[in-house]
């Protein structure tokens, strides 16, 4: 970094006996939301506009005075010299802040009380890009001087800032090496260790746009409303004015407010609202933000609904967790369950788990005993709504572990890690082998040959029909009862299927309804066939939950060539 002088005739001229430089010309319009002279978004003075000559750079530009004195790189008594690769050879307008990082960088941590790294570390007007300016940049706010940039520069004051740093060391290539304290010309200009401490000016670019988008939305129901705090984005340069909501997807409203909540009023109560924000600035509407969910509230509703009961068999207990409902009007203050038709107790928690090791009766539970259980939230305006009940034997297995697979020669070997027993061996595992498809808003599985146990970790599957993928279910059982099962899938053989044979067998499993019963499933057509009515049952099923496991129900198709037909399996 070098020292600039300001000529008291009007033109800039370089230490060390470098040439004068011309003076750039002042634009003769002024564009955008800012001019010339005008106070920019740092507190600074704008001296660069994006259509000023010589800016390529499609920004504005500011200067400020942080009224300080620096050493350039002073290590000691002495001046660091910045060897190859010279960090700061950019002459031009938009290089100064890359001068001034690369010899922040450059210059030695010892060194002490460096402009360079005063510049990168200072936060002013709520801005840390400022930066040194280079030689252009400084010719640029020189040539402003009459332009509302007197007062900065202050070249016709007392003369104590005659001499500046700039953002580079000459203009020379990077090979070059160069003392910035003595630069070896016997200059009597050339600064020593006595009288290395020299103000500077910072500067910084910035952009006028449009805002960008607010961020971590996060809603608070209110009795008909809503608010809705957020992270405010960049004002990309001009302030914002205002922000505006969306509510599913409808016109843009203005909140009124130019700050973190938006506060939405007369909503219906009940009814789930999907909200988006964007900023407003004298540039125009910002980017839109991701939505947010919100389902506004009496003061005087119970909660909602938990989402998502899982239930996992330990030796003795059983394990719940669950997504948190609506809390209503009040915040949620517990948690209660029911086993079977028993009445409801404690959970005594407001998280989102919880381990049984009673009844809702307040039995110990049996570990060869398959329990239905429910949960409900409470708040003080009263309970909310139970879930459907979920069905899970304590003291079963735990799913199997690692599974794995491998094709050998049209065989599939698959093998796992032993599933936890939960106080009772396992004597047996089971593998049902299943191809997936979708339809009519169903999920089917097209069953391999059949089900298969052993007692080992490991068994090789024969004779599957040829198939683009299968899924594999498997599960342990112990003297309790068949656990809980894991699936995963694997690539098939790869082999042309023969479209003579007849098709296999398909199990068509479909969410559980909301009523908690199979009896509700409203039955569809199953592709071109004909409409097929009942046979539901329940089971559970990983692939509800985001994968997490759920209760589904459950149904077995048969193909007929006779009839040429489905039907529903004996």
């Amino acid at each position: 970094m070098k020292l600039v002088r300001w000529s008291g005739a009007g033109a800039l001229a370089l230490m060390a006996g470098l040439a004068s430089v011309p003076v750039v010309s002042t634009p003769a319009v002024a564009t955008g939301e800012y001019s010339i002279g005008d106070t920019g978004p740092g507190g600074g003075t704008v001296f660069l506009t994006p259509t000023s000559a010589g800016n390529a750079t499609g920004n504005y530009f500011e200067v400020r005075d942080p009224e300080v004195k620096r050493r350039g790189c002073q290590v000691g008594t002495s001046g660091y010299e910045f060897t190859d690769p010279n960090p700061t050879v950019g002459t031009g307008i938009g290089d100064g802040l890359t001068n001034t990082l690369g010899m922040a960088n450059q210059c030695p941590s010892s060194a002490s009380q460096s402009a360079f790294q005063y510049a990168v570390d200072l936060n002013l007007g709520g801005y840390d890009n400022w930066f040194i300016p280079s030689k252009s940049e400084y010719e640029a706010i020189w040539s402003q001087r009459n332009n509302g940039l007197s007062d900065v520069i202050d070249y016709g004051g007392d003369g104590s800032k005659q001499f500046v740093w700039q953002s580079q060391i000459r203009d020379s290539l990077p090979s070059e090496s160069l003392n910035l304290f003595n630069r070896g010309s016997g200059s009597t200009t050339a600064f020593t260790t006595t009288n290395s401490s020299q103000y500077f000016f910072v500067a910084r670019m910035f952009e006028v746009t449009t805002p960008a988008a607010p961020t971590g939305l996060s809603a608070t129901a209110q009795d008909q409303g809503a608010s809705i705090t957020f992270t405010p984005g960049s004002d990309r340069g001009s302030a914002i004015i205002d922000y505006e909501y969306q509510l599913d997807g409808g016109s843009w409203q203005s909140a009124g407010t130019t700050t973190s909540p938006v506060s939405i009023t007369g909503l219906t109560n009940g009814t789930t609202y999907s909200v988006k924000l964007r900023a407003v600035n004298g540039n125009g509407d910002g980017a839109v933000s991701s939505a947010v969910n919100v389902t506004p509230v009496s003061s005087l509703d119970p909660p909602g609904m938990p989402a998502d009961l899982e239930v996992l068999p330990g030796g003795t207990t059983l394990s719940l967790s669950w997504e948190a409902p609506s809390p209503g009007g009040a915040p949620i203050t517990d948690y209660e369950y029911q086993t079977d038709s028993d009445g409801w107790l404690s959970l005594n928690t407001t998280g989102t788990s919880a381990t049984i090791s009673t009844d809702s009766a307040g039995t110990n539970l049996d570990p060869a005993t398959e329990y239905a259980v429910q949960i409900r939230a409470k708040n003080v305006n009263g309970d909310g709504t139970a879930t459907a009940s979920v069905s899970q034997v304590p003291g079963v297995p735990l799913a199997p572990q690692s599974p794995s697979s491998g094709w050998n020669d049209g065989n599939l070997a698959l093998s796992w890690s032993a599933a936890t027993a939960n106080g009772d061996p396992v004597t047996e595992y089971r593998i049902v082998v299943s191809q997936l498809s979708q339809r009519v808003g169903f999920r089917m599985m097209r069953s391999g040959p059949g089900t298969y146990t052993t007692t080992s970790t490991s068994y090789t599957v024969t004779g599957l029909r040829p198939a683009s993928s299968y899924t594999i279910t498997l599960s342990a059982r112990n003297g309790r009862g068949w656990g809980v099962p894991t699936s995963f899938s694997v690539a098939g053989t790869g082999e042309v299927a023969n479209e003579r044979q007849t098709p296999v067998p398909i199990i068509q499993q479909v969410g559980l309804p909301n009523s908690g019963s199979c009896v509700d499933v409203v039955d569809g057509m199953f592709g071109t066939q004909i409409l097929i009515q009942g046979g539901w049952g329940r089971s559970w099923a990983w692939w509800v939950g985001n994968g997490l496991g759920g209760p589904v129900c459950t149904r077995t198709l048969v193909y007929s060539n006779a009839l040429g037909r489905w039907g529903l399996a004996e």
